[in-house]
């Protein structure tokens, strides 16, 4: 029979032979005076060596023989073998070849999973933490969910044994006490508030590449206009400018990656600074020299445009004389544009042409009794810019004539400066638009076809009389009364719309309606600001 004590490894007892036992303690001892070991790394090899007797089926109430401790020293090594360093890589250990998937605490910014995972690849964290991130917008927040069950599945790398198996290292007296002096590094920067700072940093980061690159992405698809449909000096001067811009933009994505890369690691090294200064010159020099190109490119096209750009006055006294009603005409509502002023004087026009053609739009106005027709011939809907605003082959025409009692708009879009008058009528045909721009009328008639719009929001009006047809839309200001006649049947989100700033009287149908901030009546809606009671 052999005498039996208690003993404590790393906080767990254990029954002990007594021969074991002094094995035991001048094998720590023997690696106190070795290895110059701290407590931390003493704590560690006790752990470790709780492990290996774990393995050996050493638990509950069975004793530790000398048979154990032996085995112990040849996983572990000879602390005299460590005196030379010859001897070091010669060591009889069994190393752990296998990886163990664990939570690398140490490294980890929340739970630990992404650094563990990165260390059983053998990969930079910040790299799982980047896709980590992508995918949480890419995929709805459901790689939150699958974080939050690994966090719960994997267990913590608690013990430098388990660390030096997360990473795949050999287990021995040296590597445990390496790890334990890593893990003491790694504390400072796994406290609340730096890791707190890492993410916010990192996140902020990440935020503003995306911000860059989705700012530089719209610029690229914004500026497709800035060609219209012809090419000449300035537009390609302003594409250079957005072309250089977009570098611009690139290099700040850059610079906002490699922050975030140094906010998650926590680290910088001189080639991360030296390329941050590269990369901030670099983006410097192509956003001033974009903003230097774009400027004089807007001076080219300023210069072109002038050039190209024609205005003369066309006297009308004949074909303008008393007139009482007008029919405009224009093919395209985006490059056409007329404008009615009533005048005393002798009637006149007033137009400005932007064209490079020898072709140029033009006014053509024709009389019939005391009706006059304004058609506006040669112009193209298909070279506007939108970019700056200006349509090649475009034109604006200013008539300046008598009061009238009618405006009729065909095609495009009229506008009727009015005048205090008793009475006026309003026709649109099928997607033209008409705009009553100022003055006051009494008494409103408008007829409006199918997808025409009238705007009568800038005049003082009394009494407005409307019959329309589906997918209207009509703007008023404030009115004593509006009657309707509008379609009881349309089609899907052809309804017609009316908004006012106020409304004393809706009749439909000889009918009141009952007023409030919406009134949807079948094929009508009407959006009232200040609703009569």
């Amino acid at each position: 029979m052999k005498e039996i004590t208690r003993i404590h490894l790393a906080a767990t007892p254990f029954n002990v032979e007594i021969d074991a036992k002094r094995d035991l303690e001048k094998y720590l001892a023997a690696i106190e005076k070795s290895l110059q070991a701290d407590e931390d790394a003493l704590r560690e090899i006790e752990a470790r060596i709780v492990e290996l007797l774990a393995e050996r089926g050493v638990v509950n109430e069975r004793a530790i023989t000398r048979s154990d401790i032996e085995a112990i020293k040849t996983q572990l090594g000879e602390p005299g073998e460590f005196i030379d360093e010859q001897a070091v890589e010669t060591i009889v250990h069994m190393p752990s070849n296998d990886k163990r998937l664990f939570r690398d605490q140490d490294r980890g910014v929340l739970g630990g999973v992404l650094a563990g995972i990165a260390a059983y690849f053998d990969v930079n964290p910040v790299w799982f933490r980047l896709i980590a991130i992508a995918l949480t917008f890419a995929s709805f927040g459901t790689v939150v969910l699958v974080y939050a069950v690994l966090w719960i599945a994997l267990p913590p790398a608690k013990t430098a044994a388990e660390k030096l198996q997360m990473a795949g290292k050999p287990v021995t007296l040296e590597s445990i006490k390496g790890q334990s002096e890593q893990a003491s590094d790694a504390a400072d920067h796994s406290k609340p508030l730096v890791i707190a700072l890492r993410v916010l940093l990192g996140i902020g980061f990440i935020g503003a590449a995306i911000a860059g690159l989705a700012v530089t992405g719209a610029a690229l698809v914004a500026s497709t206009p800035i060609l219209g449909n012809e090419m000449n000096d300035a537009s390609i001067w302003l594409f250079g400018a957005v072309g250089v811009a977009a570098i611009s933009g690139i290099l700040f994505v850059t610079l906002m990656s490699l922050a975030a890369y140094a906010s998650f690691a926590w680290k910088v090294s001189k080639t991360m600074i030296v390329s941050a200064i590269i990369i901030t010159m670099a983006g410097l020099t192509t956003f001033g020299t974009a903003v230097g190109i774009g400027f004089y490119g807007s001076n080219v096209r300023n210069q072109y445009l002038d050039s190209i750009t024609h205005e003369e006055r066309v006297e009308l006294s004949t074909e303008l004389r008393d007139v009482k009603r007008i029919v405009s005409e224009s093919k395209s509502s985006a490059t056409a544009k007329i404008t009615y002023k009533v005048t005393t004087d002798a009637p006149y026009a007033e137009i400005k042409t932007v064209s490079a053609s020898t072709n140029r739009p033009k006014l053509a106005v024709t009389r019939s009794g005391d009706e006059a027709r304004l058609s506006i011939e040669n112009t193209q809907n298909n070279k506007c810019n939108q970019w700056d605003g200006y349509c090649l082959d475009s034109i604006e025409v200013t008539v300046y004539g008598p009061a009238l009692t009618a405006v009729e708009a065909k095609e495009g879009q009229v506008s009727y400066a009015a005048i205090n008058q008793p009475e006026l009528s309003v026709i649109t045909h099928r997607d033209a638009s008409v705009t009553i721009s100022q003055g006051s009328v009494i008494a409103l008639n408008a007829h409006l076809a199918q997808g025409s719009s009238l705007n009568a929001s800038d005049a003082a009006i009394n009494d407005v009389m409307v019959k329309t047809e589906s997918g209207t839309s009509i703007d008023l200001g404030v009115l004593t009364r509006l009657t309707l006649e509008t379609p009881e049947s349309c089609p899907a989100n052809s309804k017609v719309t009316i908004s006012a700033e106020r409304i004393n009287s809706i009749v439909k149908a000889g009918l009141p309606l009952a007023q409030s901030d919406e009134i949807n009546e079948a094929c009508t809606q009407i959006r009232l600001e200040e609703p009569t009671q």
